[in-house]
């Protein structure tokens, strides 16, 4: 993908959840047909809590679930929610599949210290606006591993969702071609070290970056490149 696209999901991401906050935490709702009653009485009041608190719940839901990339909620570390294109993204058809089960499990063992970092530094900083970036891999039902580029935010305190909201896009294929880069860099690296003729790389400022054992062997340092590097 390119780079602009990425900034615009970026700024995509840090609006909605900023519109999430500052919606929920000022009781506004989205516009559907609706007619409320109230009745003094403690009896009648609780009731109209519980019907605003519903209302907060489906106007969250009508609004996440509408996004073109994968919502997760989780509290005290499961996985409580997941919008349609957050199954997709990840492979599942059911939502049972995914709902109730811990959070940590999905993610893959070697980022798992890093995830857990980031969610403790969303629960200490619950006011961040626009939340924190983090990626990690994450497991399907097929067994596979995607990256996934994150955004989280503390909504915990909020009455919906009342939890770590976590907004996810699908980064594999830019991991993908990276690693591919560095494979390909490598091996060149390892061909041109063993080559019978010398040979050499500056950078700009025409101090050598590179050079291999011919080369170094051509100016009497034996089989030493890096002291040629460093003599440049």
């Amino acid at each position: 993908l390119a780079p602009d696209y990425n900034k615009y999901m970026d700024i995509q991401q840090a609006i909605t959840l900023a519109l999430v906050r500052a919606f929920t935490g000022a009781g506004i709702g989205f516009a559907y047909p609706s007619r409320s009653l109230y009745i003094e009485g403690p009896v009648q009041f609780a009731r109209t809590k519980q019907d605003a608190l519903r209302r907060s719940e489906a106007s969250f839901r009508a609004l996440i679930e509408s996004l073109p990339y994968g919502v997760f909620v989780h509290r005290e570390g499961t996985v409580v929610y997941a919008n349609p294109a957050g199954l997709a993204l990840l492979g599942y058809d059911d939502p049972a599949q995914l709902l109730g089960s811990p959070a940590l499990s999905l993610v893959h063992p070697d980022d798992r210290h890093s995830v857990r970092r980031a969610i403790d530094e969303l629960v200490r900083d619950p006011g961040h606006a626009f939340g924190k970036r983090f990626e990690f891999r994450a497991r399907g039902p097929d067994g596979r591993w995607l990256w996934l580029d994150t955004r989280g935010v503390n909504l915990v305190d909020d009455p919906s969702p009342g939890g770590i909201v976590l907004h996810s896009r699908d980064v594999t294929e830019s991991h993908e071609a990276a690693d591919a880069l560095s494979s390909m860099a490598s091996r060149l690296t390892s061909l041109v070290s063993n080559l019978f003729v010398g040979v050499v790389m500056a950078d700009e400022r025409d101090e050598l970056i590179f050079a291999n054992r011919a080369a170094s062997e051509m100016f009497g340092l034996g089989d030493e490149p890096e002291r040629l590097i460093r003599m440049s």
